[in-house]
């Protein structure tokens, strides 16, 4: 695929990912199957596939740029961004989902009335279908209805058309977007041309595509990286605005067979890393030699590190080809070497880590490693001198030799072999230190700290880490009498070593969040929370910024006028276990950082340990400093953000506000800009003024009943209930259902212990059950009895809108009134009523609602989706607020599925079990790493 048609796509998924919400890439990808799509099409594909997203999404879609109108209602998926999309759902969602989708697109081309015009089309969506479940039907079809050879009416050029697009069928090809994502970074990194913004837009809107491969995205990101730093101020700005809110799941198979089609042997695979099974890795340890201290804990520490080189996540390396020798002799060493050196293929890295006794050699001025028979007295003849490493590693086909020396005397390295000419070592870390490792330890520090850092990551530090950055990190961990050495050729220091765990990516990392006042035990508005550390297998940690102390701080001089005011302690979380505090710190730029500074998003970064306030001063706007941290077990924070217990706050507002001087007043302040993770769309001046107005009546002691009429929540036919209910407690209704089920169960009493519905009464009532609360399915049929009402379940009414309790033609609308009506209004027992749906207004909704006018009924709320000014509807609300005499606030662009979530947080309508703030899960590797005492 050339550029243009590459820039092509990626600026209209540009468009796209700028106004609509993430699942609407998804969307378009399910609907790119079907040659064309109609509206009524189109619906059926979200709410048999992607119920969970709006209903109004589909509208929005189809006059997206995706999209082109053919006329007579129908729209197709541009050609070119067809195959990419299709391409998307089947690396994303597997070919079982396509098949679905052909199931649904088949029985809807029979069951369409609409196209008799059109015998083209449905031949075509019917062919389409029977490709993707029987592909030789399919062309036994094409060949028996070749032109002339029935009486079809298609033209030539149909089968012509046809027959190239199912034998190219892009699903086929699940390579082709980790592909065009690799075409487009290379373009973006071509050393030929300088960089341009279009270039980064290009990368980055490719990377908001489902179902890429891992390698992939890691070398775009990586990209992205090295183009936030580039010369041109504009390329600069466009990659670090994408670097902090590029979310993307990736795959990590190599099933499109991108791994059989690797680069050639003088090239790095794509990630950047050294090929795992191309490489070797010898760890050598000895603790103990006579005439010198016995060094504990070298089995363990070399252990350790081998677990994390072969860590997935890390880099992976198979243990045959990582060999750990203790205590070994030195021609057994030597044996081992010279074995790694001659086994190391060309996309490989050859690592040498070595932790012992490090001994001079006072006649050849160098280094010598001790090994078991090395006596202090000959160590030249009996140790394995360094020059002899050199020699065994001389001739390796690695792309890269990597030695780390753990050991006393490495200064001798110096006055030997390491600045000659033809060198056999690429890169060198290796520790400076006139005293032996501390014993007390227990680990050697070097070896140590390499551990620890592997499995814990480098926040701010990219997707992938090399020497340098290692070398940068490691340097301030190590005690102070400790120096390292970095030494390499021709700028290897800064080839990739091993992922970085603390992925840039992270959606949770250096984002504030806003708590409900369920989880805490805070304020009626909650708590702010800000996360420092993220990851799925170990969890959360982060910190309350609402909550100060009046604690003065007690500094030095060097950390004067750092904190920002007010200068006292602020209560993080629960206490650490270990004296200090954690800084979390404003940037005034977040580039060509010292080490020191950890970086998290937005200029917001964290203080390591042996930060020094002299040399970070400089890019320090201001620093709060806690005494305590937050921490959740994996999954924990997760289940608060699902729950609606947690959401994110306005990014923008919440960052400006970090350094507030009434830190107590944020959880008010960030309140009116809350919004759900991942929601691009921050809710309406229109929403944020019905929530205000339902929690305030509430508060007042309000008793609201619902009312949900036609396409509130889920729009869905009586078979499709009866289908969801029979699927088991599973099943994912829409995210407003599934938040009015907790609304019902946990704060029945503000909402009368009842609800409505014209459509989804069982599905209700199956949210309500899921949260362990009885629930009354009781129907309120035309001409039936009153339903009997139980007084120990919430009360699930389901009505029956009958033809004749409507509206007649030529009625007015104050005629509307029947004796279901008045049923239905004794059954209404709240003084506040909320009706949740569209511009619709069933005929018996209303009359209910002017009997209990006429009782005296304090409040009406009508809630509709419909967002479209006109003098339609601005008619219909005109007529209902005189039927139901006045006084009715209606609110417009808010469906159930924003509605409830969100009510739900500000009521904190949550089961007692749920994750409280302070859960008390401790991190020690990041204590360690983050704890500083300024004293």
């Amino acid at each position: 695929m050339t550029a243009v048609p590459l820039q092509r796509i990626a600026g209209d998924l540009r468009a796209v990912q700028r106004v609509l919400p993430p699942g609407a890439i998804e969307l378009a990808c399910h609907a790119s199957l079907p040659v064309a799509v109609d509206p009524p099409l189109l619906h059926l594909i979200r709410t048999n596939f992607l119920p969970d997203l709006p209903y109004d999404l589909e509208a929005r879609l189809l006059l997206s740029p995706l999209f082109q109108e053919l006329g007579d209602g129908l729209y197709e998926i541009k050609p070119d961004l067809r195959d990419v999309l299709l391409a998307a759902l089947v690396a994303r969602h597997g070919t079982e989902r396509l098949r679905r989708l052909a199931v649904l697109l088949e029985r809807y081309t029979d069951l369409r009335t609409s196209w008799p015009d059109r015998p083209e089309l449905a031949h075509a969506q019917r062919l389409t279908a029977l490709h993707v479940l029987q592909p030789r039907e399919a062309e036994r079809w094409l060949a028996q209805h070749e032109p002339g050879s029935s009486g079809d009416e298609l033209a030539p050029t149909w089968f012509v058309a046809m027959r190239r697009q199912i034998r190219n069928l892009p699903a086929r090809d699940q390579g082709l977007l980790s592909r065009l994502l690799r075409a487009a970074t290379e373009q973006l990194r071509r050393p030929d041309r300088p960089r341009q913004v279009a270039d980064v837009l290009t990368v980055v809107a490719l990377l908001g595509l489902p179902g890429l491969l891992a390698a992939a995205v890691m070398y775009a990101l990586e990209a992205l990286r090295a183009a936030s730093a580039d010369t041109d101020p504009a390329v600069r700005r466009a990659a670090r605005d994408a670097l902090p809110d590029v979310e993307v799941e990736v795959r990590l198979d190599d099933s499109d067979n991108l791994g059989s089609q690797r680069a050639p042997t003088d090239r790095p695979r794509a990630d950047g890393l050294a090929d795992p099974t191309a490489s070797r890795v010898v760890l050598i340890g000895n603790g103990d030699l006579r005439g010198r201290q016995s060094l504990p804990g070298i089995a363990t520490a070399l252990q350790g590190l081998a677990d994390a080189l072969a860590e997935p996540e890390i880099w992976g390396i198979d243990r045959r080809n990582c060999q750990v020798l203790l205590d070994a002799g030195r021609r057994e060493v030597e044996a081992a070497l010279r074995r790694a050196a001659a086994e190391v293929g060309p996309d490989g890295l050859l690592l040498v880590h070595y932790a012992g006794h490090g001994l001079s050699d006072l006649a050849e001025e160098g280094l010598v490693l001790s090994t078991a028979d090395t006596d202090l007295l000959l160590p030249r003849h009996t140790g394995l001198p360094y020059s002899v490493v050199e020699r065994c590693l001389r001739g390796s086909a690695a792309r890269q030799t990597l030695v780390v020396l753990d050991c006393d005397h490495t200064g001798q390295i110096s006055g030997s072999a390491w600045f000659r000419t033809a060198q056999p070592v690429d890169c060198l870390i290796a520790l400076q230190q006139p005293a032996l490792p501390s014993p007390s330890a227990g680990e050697f520090p070097l070896t140590r700290e390499l551990t620890r850092l592997l499995w814990s990551g480098i926040p701010g530090a990219g997707t992938l880490l090399d020497a340098q950055t290692i070398y940068q990190q490691l340097q301030p961990s190590l005690p102070a009498d400790v120096r390292l050495l970095l030494a390499d050729t021709n700028d290897s220091r800064l080839t990739p070593l091993t992922r970085n765990r603390v992925r840039p990516t992270s959606p949770l990392v250096g984002r504030i969040f806003s708590v409900a006042p369920e989880a805490t035990d805070a304020s009626p508005y909650g708590a702010v929370v800000m996360v420092l550390r993220h990851h799925p297998l170990e969890g959360t940690l982060g910190v309350r910024l609402d909550d100060p102390s009046r604690q003065k701080l007690d500094l030095p001089p060097e950390w004067s006028g750092l904190p920002a005011p007010p200068a006292v302690v602020f209560r993080g979380g629960t206490p650490a276990e270990r004296p200090g505090f954690i800084a979390v710190a404003r940037l005034r730029e977040d580039e060509g950082l010292p080490a020191g500074i950890a970086l998290l998003r937005d200029r917001v970064a964290v203080l390591t340990r042996h930060a020094v306030p002299a040399r970070l001063r400089p890019y320090l706007a201001g620093i709060r400093l806690f005494t305590g941290y937050l921490g959740w077990a994996p999954d924990q924070f997760e289940e608060l953000l699902a729950d609606g217990a947690a959401w994110q706050a306005n990014q923008a507002v919440a960052h400006r506000l970090l350094m507030t001087e009434r830190p107590e007043d944020l959880p008010r302040l960030l309140a009116p800009g809350r919004t759900l993770l991942r929601s691009i769309d921050a809710p309406r001046p229109s929403l944020e003024t019905l929530l205000n107005d339902l929690v305030a009546g509430i508060g007042r002691g309000d008793r609201v009943s619902v009312v949900l009429v036609h396409d509130a929540g889920r729009p869905t036919s009586t078979a499709k209930v009866d289908r969801l209910v029979r699927s088991g407690p599973e099943t994912r209704t829409g995210s407003g259902i599934e938040a009015l089920g907790p609304l019902l169960a946990y704060r029945g009493r503000q909402f009368a212990h009842q609800v409505f519905t014209t459509h989804s009464a069982p599905v209700i009532a199956r949210a309500v059950r899921n949260e362990g609360c009885e629930a009354a399915l009781l129907r309120l049929l035309a001409d039936s009895s009153l339903p009997a009402r139980s007084d120990d379940a919430v009360q699930v009414y389901e009505i029956e809108d009958h033809p004749g309790l409507g509206r007649e033609e030529g009625d007015d609308v104050r005629s509307w009134t029947d004796s279901t009506a008045e049923r239905l209004a004794e059954l209404i027992t709240g003084n506040h009523v909320c009706v949740v749906g569209h511009d619709g207004a069933p005929g018996v909704i209303v009359a209910a609602l002017r009997q209990l006018r006429k009782k005296g009924l304090a409040r009406i709320t009508w809630v509709t989706a419909s967002d479209e000014l006109s003098a339609i509807r601005v008619s219909r609300e005109a007529d209902l607020d005189r039927a139901l005499g006045g006084k009715v606030s209606f609110y417009h662009g808010v469906d159930s599925d924003r509605l409830f979530p969100l009510l739900r947080g500000r009521l904190g309508a949550f089961p007692p079990g749920t994750p409280r703030l302070g859960v008390g899960v401790r991190f020690p590797r990041a204590e360690h790493e983050l704890l500083l005492d300024p004293h």
